[in-house]
């Protein structure tokens, strides 16, 4: 090489069969490339002033050497494919001209971080993916201030935390998906100006994660990809003025809402490709900018019609492609467009005005009925000597669905044979009459002020989906769907329901399974006004306002799987005349419940148990014994200052326990707790000296989270194979100093 070196700039070898590698002063090159290198095992490196770029693939190196620092001029340096374990972050400034360190595909488990109190460095680029790094502390990074790109995707992560106030002003780039397990990530401390895109796809959130304008001024897009989300409120990214798009495909999405309005000026895009939505809806939300929404592999049966009551692009594009879509009649007042280009999907007929009596009407948009399914959009609709109502009649004989994305109207009568009417913006409907029908399937009605509206679906006996949102319904009477023998799902969010009264005498029970009534001025709800709903497996009441939630009699609800009562105003919570033998999802987070749910043991199915963001200042596990299912335990950002088992308790499946946020000091009765399958532990920000005992005499395997506790570093001196190297105990390293857990010595230099 020495020889080659005083003929050529840049050296390739394609397969070097050498077990060690001499980069002496007399190497002249500028760049070395071992493009397959599985023999070598040793690098000696020497000071030499020439070489700018190294890198090494399919070798057998297990450690950048410290002489790596005789490379003075060194920019751009590579080992791939290797045996790395651990990264000295240390060495990085003693390279003042590196910008690119590129170690993707090793074994890197553990970061050292720095200690030198000035950092001379260049760094632009880190690629650290495709490792081992199933915990992070971001602030390691710290002192590289020039980073512009950070990859850690393809690590199986599944802590990212930020244990002091971190900044990268330049960084452009942060990569933590695919290929990592977050479940929640902590950007609190760190405060990113330049970064344009949040890029967590492929991992495991099932909540959208909390990310702030306040660390992320500039965010343009999200990607969420590939996750585990169930719901998405998007009243959540209110402050990121500057988003332009949003990526939640190939998730779990049942439900995506605005909880309050929200305007997103710079809004394009939304992809929501490859979930399980039955419905969509933009109500509460303007995205004057949005082009594209991508519903692409759904489960919707009808054109969501709702879209178009939003504030959207003059070329606003719907992709519906692979949902279950059937022909449908669309009328709207406002210009957009909807087109859908694929083989697979509905054709599209659309006009800007049709003017004439509705039998002529009625028979022009017959004739452009395909073969296939088709949409048809109006955009303008002027009837002559025709009612609305005739011209409905006419033209359900040959569309089976019917939208409004704007109703000007103060009546509506139904036909006896559409499939699914949806009515938006319908500010001045008064009377809705239904003619017999045994064909609707679905009713969408928003943004009415028709208190009596529910009073029309008795008459519907194949209703199947009934969504009434925003028509100040105030009193909600199951006895008027005694009829609907088909209802499945009822949405009768965002009205003015106070009371549900209890059904009188001997009430016939009733299909409905999935029942919404969120953002309801509810104070109090009786179970016991449930009764009749034997099939109800989903009840959400959040943000009712709700003060108190109990049954004034026993009663019986035996498919209840899931009660959604997140942010309310409860204070007790007293189920213990409710028997739901099949509750397995109990969703209590903030409320202000400052006493322990103690009715809690019946529910045997019982696996995930959410109490964030109450007042509880004690909690006894012993209260849940007898919860063989339970798997997740979430007690974090109350003010619990014990955490304690009164008795011998066994939660054989609990995986997850959360304390985050609290008060606690120790957890002195950890030798009565039983937890064969606990797995991890979080601890993080209560005010802990020491470790935990339960950690090295009860579960040393565990991985438990204490970032943000007051710990002293001679209390860690115990556990330094388990920071440093298996990472299952993880704290604040850089609070420790020069102490045991780090590197102090600097690197080696041959001089």
């Amino acid at each position: 090489m020495e020889l080659a070196s005083q003929l050529f700039t840049e050296l390739t070898i394609q397969s070097y069969h050498e077990q060690a590698l001499s980069l002496t002063p007399r190497l002249a090159i500028e760049t070395l490339e071992l493009l397959s290198a599985p023999a070598l095992k040793q690098l000696t490196i020497l000071p030499n002033p020439h070489l700018r770029s190294l890198y090494i693939v399919n070798s057998a190196v297990r450690r950048i050497p410290d002489t790596i620092v005789n490379l003075r001029n060194l920019q751009f340096l590579g080992i791939e494919k290797s045996f790395l374990r651990l990264l000295d972050l240390s060495v990085l400034c003693y390279l003042p001209r590196l910008t690119t360190l590129q170690v993707l595909r090793n074994h890197i488990s553990l970061l050292l971080p720095v200690h030198e109190s000035s950092c001379v460095h260049s760094l632009r680029d880190l690629h650290l993916d495709y490792n081992q790094l199933t915990t992070l502390d971001i602030a390691v990074f710290a002192p590289f201030t020039a980073l512009q790109r950070l990859l850690l995707q393809h690590n199986r992560m599944h802590s990212l935390f930020v244990s002091q106030p971190t900044s990268f002003p330049l960084l452009q780039e942060l990569q933590l998906g695919p290929g990592n397990n977050f479940t929640w990530i902590e950007f609190e401390q760190l405060d990113l100006p330049e970064t344009l895109t949040a890029n967590l796809p492929g991992n495991q959130f099932q909540r959208l994660p909390t990310i702030r304008s306040a660390n992320l001024p500039n965010l343009q897009r999200i990607y969420l990809d590939g996750n585990q989300l169930s719901t998405i409120d998007l009243a959540q990214l209110q402050e990121h003025q500057q988003l332009n798009g949003l990526d939640v495909s190939r998730n779990r999405l049942r439900t995506v809402t605005a909880s309050e309005l929200i305007h997103l000026p710079n809004l394009t895009s939304i992809e929501l490709v490859d979930n399980m939505l039955e419905s969509f809806s933009l109500a509460n939300c303007s995205f004057p900018q949005l082009n594209y929404l991508y519903l692409k592999g759904n489960r919707l049966q009808f054109v969501p019609a709702e879209v178009y009551t939003s504030e959207l692009s003059p070329t606003f594009m719907l992709n519906l492609e692979k949902n279950p879509l059937s022909s449908c009649l669309m009328l709207q007042w406002n210009a957009m467009v909807s087109t859908t280009d694929v083989d697979d999907v509905p054709s599209l007929r659309q006009w800007s005005t049709l003017r004439g009596t509705g039998q002529k009407i009625s028979d022009h948009l017959q004739d452009q009925l395909d073969e296939k399914n088709t949409i048809l959009v109006v955009q303008r609709l002027e009837l002559e000597a025709t009612s609305l109502n005739a011209f409905i009649e006419s033209v359900s004989a040959f569309i089976s669905i019917l939208s409004f994305p704007k109703f000007y109207e103060t009546s509506l009568t139904i036909p006896s044979v559409l499939q699914a009417i949806s009515i938006m913006q319908a500010t001045q409907l008064t009377s809705l009459s239904v003619s017999p029908n045994a064909s609707l399937q679905e009713l969408t009605v928003h943004g009415c002020n028709y208190r009596s509206i529910l009073r029309t679906v008795g008459a519907l006996s194949q209703l199947h989906t009934l969504n009434v949102q925003s028509c100040a319904i105030m009193l909600l009477n199951f006895e008027l769907f005694t009829k609907t023998y088909q209802l499945r799902k009822v949405n009768l969010a965002y009205n003015q329901i106070q009371m549900i009264p209890p059904p009188t005498g001997k009430a016939d029970n009733l299909t409905i399974e999935i029942l919404y009534l969120d953002n309801n001025p509810l104070q109090y709800l009786d179970l016991n006004s449930l009764r009749q709903l034997q099939r109800l497996t989903t009840l959400s009441i959040r943000e009712c306002n709700l003060q108190r939630l109990y049954s004034s009699a026993p009663v019986t609800l035996p498919a209840l799987g899931s009660i959604e009562a997140i942010q309310n105003n409860l204070t007790l919570f007293d189920l213990l005349l409710l028997d739901a033998p099949s509750l397995k999802t109990l969703l209590l987070s903030k409320n202000r419940i400052h006493k322990q749910p103690w009715d809690l043991t019946k529910y045997t199915q019982l696996q995930v148990l959410d109490l964030d963001y109450n007042r509880l200042t004690t909690f006894d596990l012993a209260g849940l014994a007898g919860l063989n299912q339970l798997q997740s335990l979430y007690v974090s950002f109350n003010q619990l200052e014990t955490f304690t088992a009164s008795r011998k308790v066994r939660l054989p499946s609990l995986k997850t326990l959360a304390l985050i946020s609290n008060s606690l000091r120790s957890l002195p009765t950890y030798d009565r707790w039983y937890l064969p399958a606990i797995s991890v532990i979080t601890l993080v920000n209560n005010l802990f000296t020491a470790v935990p005992l339960l950690y090295s005499k009860r579960w040393p395997t565990v991985t438990l989270r204490m970032t943000n506790n007051p710990l002293a570093c001679s209390s860690l001196q115990q556990y330094v194979e388990q920071i440093l190297y298996q990472q299952k105990l993880i704290v604040d390293l850089v609070k420790c100093g020069n102490g045991t857990m780090t590197r102090s010595s600097k690197p080696n230099r041959v001089r």
